[in-house]
């Protein structure tokens, strides 16, 4: 099959506008063991439960229940603590802890026979338990008592408690970190400016290079964008507005930059774009769209929205610390960021987007999945401020992604296999807040909506 060369128009309809580039860019906001069996009653197994480790997710196969005590299986613990960052595993029979610079919290004794735990190789600890068959593998692995891993876990610094059916477990650099982020989003205004550098490396195949070629035609193979965001939260008549310009340059290019404009007001949400000179006259219509109750319980819920934010962190630890400023760095979990934007794609406005970008909702959240799979980020939080009023004053990241035709699904990838190899992006990102007592003034042109404007009301802020 021969195809004819692409225009800069056809690229464009084959998703690869930068805006959607620019899009990934802003979401840039964590062996089995054998001893012994004991003689006991036959316990009882119950659903799995859930469990949380600095935001990370462990998933347990059962739970066992015996003389009213909650028992665990120690392995998928061990496990899932080495995958969320922190240095644990399974060593000549021994659970064996490394934690640099730790100041080990006093333990009392808790047996004579079962699993050493082992931190910086000072014995804390024997965990006591059962053998029980693991409804996963199948196999035999150790059981612990829940209140005896509580202990253990504690020692170390950490705070930790159980519901019922989620136990969570939160260090100490995740517990002050999650205040600072809960403050910064139920302070009644903050300020937040943004800018973004990316740089995108394309490779063409020959076919695409001879097309062009024939066709006296060029793509740029090479490009860098920056991207700058302005935003304000404050309070408008009562409920929680933000307002934020996005402006998009291309860089060593003639094409005069491009802005849109976002409004957010209760449950409604406005976004339109602005033309070259950051007028409005002569530019897009408003788009608006409801914000669905379980996005709105984010923004109602403060805590809540910083469990999300660091469910997507791996490895939080202080890199810095001068008077009451201090840093932290860490790492995303791209499966946690997938859920997450395959929620706010489904329950927002964001599949509004789509159809600008000539691809349908399904279409875009397929490729956005599979660019996060290839995703690395490294983040830093700078937190001013402390106890209660800490909050975040700065953030930045760098990250890199890839993307391949595949990724577009199996009609667009075929015809865009026939010209694309690669496109490999890589994206400096700085962030940082202020808390001016600035009130938020909505753009006078907003649709008219008959219809009441519910969302999240909270702080004093004018």
């Amino acid at each position: 099959m021969k195809y004819t060369a692409p225009t800069i128009d056809d690229w464009g309809r084959m998703g690869l506008k930068k805006s959607l580039l620019g899009l990934m860019g802003t979401f840039c906001v964590m062996g089995m063991c054998s001893t012994s069996a004991m003689a006991s009653p036959m316990p009882q197994m119950s659903p799995a439960p859930y469990a949380l480790a600095d935001g990370y997710p462990i998933h347990m196969p059962g739970s066992v229940t015996l003389h009213g005590e909650t028992y665990l299986p120690l392995w998928y613990l061990i496990h899932d603590l080495q995958r969320a960052g922190i240095s644990s595993h399974w060593e000549a029979g021994s659970w064996v802890i490394h934690l640099p610079g730790l100041q080990l919290q006093p333990i009392g004794k808790l047996a004579v026979a079962g699993v050493p735990v082992v931190v910086n190789g000072t014995t804390i600890a024997i965990l006591p338990g059962m053998n029980r068959v693991d409804p996963f593998s199948h196999k035999t692995t150790f059981f612990v008592n829940m209140t005896d891993m509580d202990r253990v876990v504690q020692a170390l610094g950490w705070q930790v408690s159980f519901n019922g059916s989620q136990w969570q477990a939160d260090s100490p650099s995740l517990q002050s970190l999650k205040i600072a982020l809960t403050d910064t989003s139920s302070s009644p205004f903050y300020q937040a400016n943004a800018i973004e550098h990316l740089h995108m490396q394309t490779q063409l195949t020959q076919t695409a290079i001879n097309d062009l070629k024939s066709a006296q035609q060029s793509m740029p193979t090479s490009e860098n964008l920056t991207i700058q965001t302005k935003m304000e939260v404050g309070k408008v008549a009562g409920q929680r507005a933000e307002l934020a310009e996005v402006t998009t340059q291309m860089q060593d290019s003639t094409i005069p930059p491009q802005s849109s404009e976002v409004y957010i007001q209760g449950n409604h949400l406005y976004e339109r774009m602005l033309n070259s000179s950051g007028s409005t006259q002569g530019q897009g219509q408003w788009m608006e769209s409801t914000i669905s109750e379980k996005l709105l319980k984010l923004e109602e819920n403060p805590e809540l929205g910083a469990d999300l934010s660091l469910s997507m962190l791996r490895n939080i630890h202080i890199t810095a610390t001068r008077g009451d400023t201090t840093t932290y760095a860490a790492q995303l979990d791209t499966s946690s960021l997938e859920r997450y934007m395959s929620l706010l794609f489904s329950e927002s406005g964001l599949s509004g987007l789509a159809g600008q970008e000539n691809l349908s909702s399904s279409q875009m959240l397929y490729l956005l999945n599979h660019i996060l799979q290839t995703t690395k980020m490294q983040l830093h939080l700078t937190v001013s401020g402390q106890g209660d009023n800490a909050k975040l004053s700065k953030e930045t990241a760098q990250m890199s992604f890839s993307i391949t035709p595949n990724m577009f699904g199996k009609s667009l990838g075929q015809q865009m296999t026939a010209y694309i190899k690669q496109i490999e992006a890589n994206i400096d990102l700085q962030l940082t807040y202020t808390y001016n007592n600035t009130p938020v003034t909505p753009p006078s042109d907003l649709p008219q909506n008959e219809s009441s404007t519910t969302g999240a009301t909270y702080g004093s802020g004018q």
